[in-house]
């Protein structure tokens, strides 16, 4: 078996550094890439403004929300990457082939379902730092970390 990415949901949770250590002794064997993918929910999605706020309020919730969901993500990629540089994982938006293991980071708004479906291959492995109802419910080779 060859693995050549390896997608990590990174939720600035324990479970999700737990999983980029774990993805990374894994693609240090195998040459892989890592993908480490943060999924922000809009405030839209989330909760139902539409009989509680008058709509330039409700905007105005929205942007602050999502510039609060921007400024965590910076700190979770941060993070990221001074993990991957810890390990001697090159930081590399796409896979390097023959030069080890590599790792980017991508991030977007969305559901969390769609975007690790969107993102997830059949090749890819799924690790954990996502809810248990997306681990037990992927049509993918699926590890846990505990």
């Amino acid at each position: 078996m060859s693995i050549k990415i390896i997608l990590v949901p990174m939720g600035g949770d324990k479970a999700s550094l737990t999983a980029l250590n774990r993805a990374i002794v894994i693609a240090k064997r195998f040459g892989a890439h890592i993908k480490g993918l943060h999924v922000m929910e809009r405030v839209s999605d989330a909760v139902s403004f539409e009989f509680h706020l008058p709509k330039k309020l409700r905007g105005s919730v929205q942007a602050s929300a999502e510039q609060a969901a921007l400024a965590q993500a910076d700190e979770l990629r941060a993070g990221f990457e001074a993990v991957c540089r810890q390990a001697d994982v090159t930081l590399s938006d796409r896979p390097i082939k023959g030069e080890g293991p590599s790792a980017g980071w991508h991030q977007e708004f969305g559901h969390v379902e769609d975007i690790l479906v969107s993102h997830a291959r059949a090749r890819e492995l799924l690790f954990g730092g996502v809810t248990r109802h997306l681990l037990s419910n992927s049509n993918i080779p699926t590890l846990m970390v505990h």
